[in-house]
């Protein structure tokens, strides 16, 4: 199976399960090494999110990158 639609199954599996985890702001795919990757992205909790998400999973390696506080913008 190509890399890319393996991450795409991986993401689709775990996306609502770890935008459950407190701090967890995203789930994407994007590329480390020259592979694909699945990039979670968040802003607060990241002990507590590394415990609980693998850093990978069937060979698709799982970035962790900080987010900041992502809030609404009013464009009035």
């Amino acid at each position: 199976m190509d890399d890319k639609w393996k991450a795409l199954e991986i993401k689709r599996k775990y996306e609502n399960k770890w935008l459950n985890i407190k701090g967890v702001t995203s789930v994407g795919i994007g590329k480390y090494n020259n592979a694909t990757a699945i990039i979670v992205s968040y802003s607060s909790n990241h002990k507590e999110i590394k415990k609980n998400i693998p850093s990978c999973i069937n060979n698709t390696t799982i970035i962790f990158q900080f987010s900041g506080k992502i809030t609404a913008q009013n464009h009035d």
